[in-house]
């Protein structure tokens, strides 16, 4: 279903959605895990920079990053590898997909230039109307593999 075909697709990559928006990186945590209920146990989202790094350094195992175009003063790309960088230590790639609340924007194309590891570029609403997270999570899963 979400994220592959079988649950175990994912085992021992865990899923981070962070953004400064209130509430809506919570709320895309949940669309994505009523999308896939399966994998709602990888899933966790933060408002907080320090609070997601804090995170991500402890597990270790944040492999798969949403990160919205908001995400503060630095530019969504570096906030990514900031991230990512503890699940990349261990020798993998962390990928990523960033998301926009209005329109695409010239500082998330750079950050898509920035940072080869971010592989889509969906608006928020994608991933919250229930009739389009499905479809853009299989679209998101294909592109994880080909870049994998």
């Amino acid at each position: 279903m979400f994220l592959g075909l079988n649950e175990k697709a994912w085992a021992g990559i865990n899923i981070v959605v962070y953004g400064k928006t209130p509430l809506l990186p919570m709320q895309l945590e949940q669309a994505i895990a009523q999308a896939s209920p399966a994998n709602e146990v990888r899933i966790d989202s933060f408002e907080d920079y320090d609070q997601a790094y804090d995170f991500c350094k402890a597990q270790k195992n944040i492999g798969f990053i949403f990160v919205l175009e908001n995400s503060g003063e630095v530019l969504a790309a570096d906030v990514f590898r900031q991230l990512g960088v503890h699940y990349e230590s261990k020798g993998w790639p962390c990928f990523g997909v960033l998301l926009h609340e209005k329109e695409k924007t010239m500082m998330g194309y750079l950050s898509l230039q920035k940072n080869k590891n971010l592989i889509a570029y969906h608006p928020v609403q994608d991933l919250l109307d229930g009739d389009k997270t499905f479809n853009t999570i299989s679209e998101v899963w294909k592109s994880f593999v080909s870049k994998f």
